[in-house]
């Protein structure tokens, strides 16, 4: 009689099934899905890493609906370490895998940081004889202000509520550098202007 071959590692390999993806729980994750009075406004985020999934659900379990790629600027709610780019939708169309969501921090899967807060840019709006008026695109009330003078020592300012403010205590003809932070120590920290 003839002698059957034995599969190979590389047969094998091409005849096993795909292992399943676990089935995703909508009822578990009601904490991301359902709005609370306290959810977050909606922000703005850079993408950090080469690529990162988009998913249907707040699981890295759910189903891919696309890919973000580094520099890539994203628009969306947080909820719970996932950004939501599709907070209007309703909760039954987010039940049924409509939304877009970001997973912002991969530590967990040994991925790092995902997605990072994007802090605005201060304009300068007006120059004084030694002081600045600042205008902004939205509330900077939530920022500190780091002001690097050419001439004088580095400071902070707590923002005030508003779109405006004016940076006093600046010498005369003096080159300033200028950018928010979200925590005046630790940061993150906005580019400079």
């Amino acid at each position: 009689p003839k002698a059957t071959p034995k599969a190979t590692a590389a047969t094998a390999k091409a005849t096993a099934k795909p292992k399943a993806r676990p089935k995703v729980d909508v009822d578990q994750l009601s904490k991301w899905i359902k709005p609370t009075v306290s959810m977050a406004p909606t922000r703005r985020y850079d993408v950090v890493v080469s690529n990162v999934m988009v998913r249907s659900l707040p699981s890295t379990a759910a189903s891919a609906v696309g890919v973000v790629k580094m520099g890539e600027v994203l628009e969306g709610q947080v909820r719970e370490g996932w950004l939501l780019m599709d907070s209007e939708l309703s909760v039954e169309r987010l039940e049924k895998g409509d939304g877009r969501w970001v997973l912002m921090d991969g530590k967990e899967l040994g991925l790092g940081q995902l997605l990072r807060l994007q802090l605005p840019v201060p304009s300068v709006t007006k120059t004084f004889a030694h002081a600045l008026q600042l205008s902004f695109d939205q509330d900077v009330s939530k920022y500190h202000l780091l002001v690097e003078p050419e001439i004088g020592d580095r400071f902070h300012v707590r923002c005030p509520e508003g779109k405006s403010m004016l940076v006093h205590g600046l010498h005369a003809d003096c080159h300033v550098r200028l950018r928010f932070a979200l925590n005046k120590d630790e940061g993150p920290f906005g580019e400079w202007e």
